[in-house]
């Protein structure tokens, strides 16, 4: 809700905009301003994607092709905002975006514009450049580095720290295709969780974050939501309704019990082989124990929110949690001894072996945790909506034998906010909307039941374990 404080005391109606500045400059210096010759643009962020990528198209009132020399390298300003929220504005004035596609289009029959695509400036760089050096510290300060010395990016930086100090040699691949390699075996020095996300927000800031980061300020306080949206007629004139009123939502992905299964979400086995011992040894990954220690979208009766059917699912009484065998892991380690270094003839081990038995099998079931309940939610604009934030939505209830408040406890509640598209129309009725998918991976309060199963229940039950063998 208090990204709304400001905006209503200048906003005339739901889905106000202001678009400036929108500038394309050639690779030889030459300015052009667009603004008035816009027609649509689009312009998309996500946890999941590294860059902040949009198009426009715009109709060619300066016959631009002679204006301009285009030959690649051009690129383009523009600053949208909210009325109310200059502030928080998507302004790329300091941090001009490159053009990464340009062609000519019909817009109508009478006239001809263009339809261009465009990128961050580090999105052409990464496609450029290969990472090839040799990395000491924790996780997060190699991030930091990779993004000031690969990138060569000017942006800030937010940076969740990391555990323990490693040694990393990149092995030649792309500057972002190693922070991925780094956020998949990091672990949060704040929450002691796994699974990071590196991505750009539209404010000219790069993160990398741990899903517990996003839904709590500190461990154990959770984050308020910054908005509450909700399903109302679109007759209701009240300029505040109108602005947290859902104008379409759609169910994008729910519960998929073969891929939980499959992805090891519900349980997994790990193998770590030692080449240093010639051993190896088992861990076993349950569910039910990772979600009741880690955080979520809804904490309130965390051990009895989750999106899982509790019970019983074949004759012995077992779980869904006790089939460690339905996704196996394998991987080797040298150990700690690889990594030391000596200093007057003793050795020394500042630095830790890849932790690959905490973090592979919490991150694949994180992962596959965001995925059962994913909606799409279409508003009124509002710049000031960013990744990662927490909303709240409220969706009535349809039995009216399931509910005692007359609200969905499947899809209401809190969200994670992991994709955005700002679409601004020019032509016709000037409008601006904000598509928004999130995800959440609990619930307000448990909905799903023990019932009985279909299996007698026997008394012989399946039994976890953790082997550790040598094979020297």
């Amino acid at each position: 809700m208090t990204l709304l404080n400001k905006t209503l005391n200048t906003l005339e109606r739901p889905g106000e905009f202001r678009l400036t500045d929108v500038v394309l400059t050639s690779s030889s210096g030459i300015k052009v301003d667009i603004t008035d010759a816009i027609s649509t643009l689009n312009i998309f962020a996500s946890a999941y994607t590294p860059f902040i990528t949009g198009r426009l198209t715009f109709a060619d009132i300066i016959n631009l092709s002679d204006a301009l020399p285009l030959l690649g390298e051009e690129t383009i300003t523009y600053k949208l905002y909210t009325p109310g929220v200059d502030s928080e504005s998507i302004d790329t004035t300091k941090h001009p975006m490159k053009v990464t596609r340009l062609s000519s289009i019909k817009l109508n029959e009478t006239s001809q514009g263009y339809y261009l695509e465009f990128a961050s400036p580090e999105f052409k760089r990464n496609n450029r450049v290969r990472s090839v050096s040799s990395l000491r510290g924790t996780h997060s300060d190699m991030v930091e580095t990779i993004l000031r010395y690969d990138l060569k990016t000017s942006k800030d930086i937010s940076l969740e720290k990391t555990q323990e100090n490693f040694k990393i040699v990149s092995p030649n691949i792309p500057p972002i295709s190693l922070i991925q390699k780094i956020a998949d075996r990091s672990t949060s020095s704040n929450f002691n969780e796994t699974g990071y996300f590196f991505y750009e927000d539209f404010f000219n800031t790069f993160h990398f974050r741990t899903f517990a980061s996003m839904v709590n300020e500190t461990p154990g306080v959770p984050r308020q939501s910054t908005i509450i949206y909700h399903v109302a007629p679109e007759t209701v004139n009240e300029l505040y309704t109108q602005m947290t009123r859902v104008k379409s939502f759609d169910l994008i992905r729910s519960y998929d019990h073969t891929e939980n299964t499959r992805s090891g979400m519900y349980a997994s086995k790990l193998i770590v082989h030692n080449t240093d011992s010639k051993s190896y040894k088992e861990y076993e990954f349950r569910y039910d124990d990772f979600f009741n220690k880690s955080y979520h979208t809804d904490m309130k009766n965390s051990k009895n929110n989750k999106i899982v059917y509790d019970g019983p699912v074949d004759e012995l009484g077992n779980k869904l949690y006790d089939f460690s065998e339905s996704r196996i892991c394998a991987v080797v380690n040298a150990g700690d001894r690889l990594y030391n270094e000596s200093s007057g003839g003793s050795a020394t081990y500042p630095y830790k072996s890849p932790n690959f038995q905490t973090t592979i099998q919490q991150r694949l079931s994180r992962e596959q945790s965001l995925k059962n309940i994913t909606l799409s939610l279409t508003v009124h604009g509002l710049t000031a909506l960013s990744i990662g934030q927490s909303i709240e939505f409220i969706l009535p209830s349809m039995n009216m034998y399931s509910s005692d408040d007359n609200v969905s406890q499947l899809y209401s509640g809190r969200y994670i906010v992991t994709k955005l598209r700002h679409s601004v129309i020019i032509d016709g009725s000037p409008t601006h909307e904000t598509i928004i998918e999130c995800v959440k991976d609990s619930l307000s309060k448990s909905v799903i039941t023990n019932r009985e199963t279909h299996h007698p229940i026997s008394s012989k039950k399946q039994t976890s374990y953790v082997r550790n063998e040598s094979y020297r």
